[in-house]
């Protein structure tokens, strides 16, 4: 649990080694009860997926001696339940209202284009604004999806540190992200280009590689683990660079409330010095 704890507290405050177990121990002072009865049951449920993942993959692989394919997707949907279950209870629901959030997006802006482009066609418009108006529907669509993705991702940060769940934290990621879009886009950018890159090499490389043989052979296999672990490094990567974004908006709001308040009584004791004079 404390083990758990300092992995979050890395995140959240950027630094490593023996610090963030040293404070998991500060923060589990005095309510150890408490947080064991938080991470029972992800952790029960845990031990269960991986009881079904020995007794459904290493069990079946060890009786046939191959890893067929639909062993193998069996043993994604088994590892992508358990992922699953190391995030928090509330997360789940703004997961699935991020989907929603990507899914409207996508929608309002494509419903849109194609409006748009239906519009110019029966005004016959010409070859030369056509492809102006294609080249900005590009930009258009590129920019609405891009912000909604940072949103989102910041979204299941808000989450996690404020421990709300569903539509509240994408309404104050979308607070956070006002007047900060293209701080928001620079820091997401390098790791969701990384991420697109792996993707496609994970396309290249496994399965291209595996439609061409037919099989699953382990040195593919182990390809593909390497790519997924590396895929899962700049996720991890996104999600570091998303948590200090939310902690520094957060303090500069708390910065400029107290600046306010403290500068609200001084405005009354200078006017009030010159009205005595």
């Amino acid at each position: 649990m404390i083990c758990n704890l300092a992995i979050v507290v890395a995140a959240v405050d950027g630094c490593g080694g023996l610090l963030p177990v040293l404070k998991a121990c500060f923060l589990v002072r005095g309510h150890a009860l408490t947080a064991l009865t938080l991470a029972l049951p992800a952790n029960i449920g845990m031990a269960a997926v991986e009881a079904l993942f020995q007794y459904r993959v290493i069990r079946q692989y060890n009786i046939s001696g191959e890893l067929s394919s639909s062993l193998l997707w069996e043993a994604i949907s088994i590892v992508y339940f358990y992922s699953l279950l190391l995030y928090h209870c509330s997360i789940l629901p703004t997961h699935l209202f991020n989907s929603f959030v990507i899914l409207s997006a996508n929608a309002t802006v494509l419903a849109f284009l194609f409006l748009a482009f239906n519009a110019a066609n029966a005004l016959s418009v010409a070859s030369n604004s056509a492809l102006l108006l294609s080249a900005a529907g590009t930009v258009l669509y590129s920019v609405v999806i891009a912000n909604a993705t940072v949103i989102c991702n910041l979204a299941i940060v808000v989450d996690a540190v404020d421990g709300c769940g569903g539509l509240l934290p994408v309404l104050k990621a979308c607070f956070l992200v006002r007047g900060h879009a293209s701080t928001a886009l620079t820091l997401a950018l390098p790791a969701n280009l990384g991420m697109a890159a792996v993707e496609d090499l994970f396309q290249y490389r496994v399965i291209q590689q595996y439609n061409i043989s037919g099989e699953l052979s382990s040195s593919l296999l182990w390809e593909a683990i390497s790519i997924v672990y590396l895929y899962a490094l700049l996720l991890v990567l996104e999600v570091i660079m998303n948590c200090k974004f939310c902690l520094c908006e957060l303090r500069g709001q708390k910065a400029t409330e107290e600046h306010g308040s403290c500068e609200g009584p001084n405005r009354g004791r200078k006017s009030h010095v010159y009205r005595t004079e």
